[in-house]
């Protein structure tokens, strides 16, 4: 059995939940740690920030963790989507706590049509490279459809076997290199 982290950044509540509805079906070999940064984003200030470093790809003092990423044989980090990259506390997150040999797959939460530009983004800074990402769209996928993807990405993320994209309607999905 191996040990998994699952560490998250949610603004609004819908990253978390998916974090929440990742590491239950993971069951007890799952740690969850939530990504704080040191300054919240809070109200109509919170969002204009949010939006002006997701533009230039800045990336936020955080808060220090509880667990190591180095402690576990897989970690998967998450946050939301802002025009078109990650949100900027999971790429201080995925630049600064993990190491280039971490086995890591991303998930994300969006409203937008595609997110390989997030992916590659963090590929650009240096991140870990990813053995499976996943998007959804946490509104538009019923809940039975985006448990049926959940179960493909974790079984990516725990076999490390690229494979090809894939795409579908009311989720983006797309698998990196191992």
């Amino acid at each position: 059995m191996s040990r998994t982290l699952v560490a998250y950044y949610s603004r609004t509540g819908h990253t978390r939940e998916l974090a929440r509805e990742l590491a239950a079906m993971i069951g007890p070999e799952a740690d969850v740690e939530e990504i704080f940064e040191a300054t919240p984003r809070r109200g109509a200030l919170g969002w204009v920030r949010s939006v002006f470093e997701a533009l230039l790809r800045l990336r936020p003092r955080l808060h220090a963790g509880v667990h190591s990423p180095a402690a576990y044989d897989l970690v998967l980090i998450g946050g939301p989507i802002w025009m078109g990259r990650l949100a900027p506390a999971v790429r201080a997150y995925a630049a600064d706590a993990i190491a280039p040999s971490t086995r890591v797959a991303y998930f994300a939460t969006q409203d937008g049509p595609d997110s390989a530009a997030a992916w590659e983004d963090l590929e650009r800074i240096g991140a870990a490279r990813a053995v499976a990402c996943h998007s959804v769209r946490m509104r538009a996928v019923p809940t039975h459809v985006r448990r049926a993807e959940l179960d493909r990405f974790l079984a990516r993320a725990r076999s490390a076997q690229p494979a090809a994209p894939e795409r579908r309607s009311g989720a983006t999905s797309r698998h990196a290199h191992g």
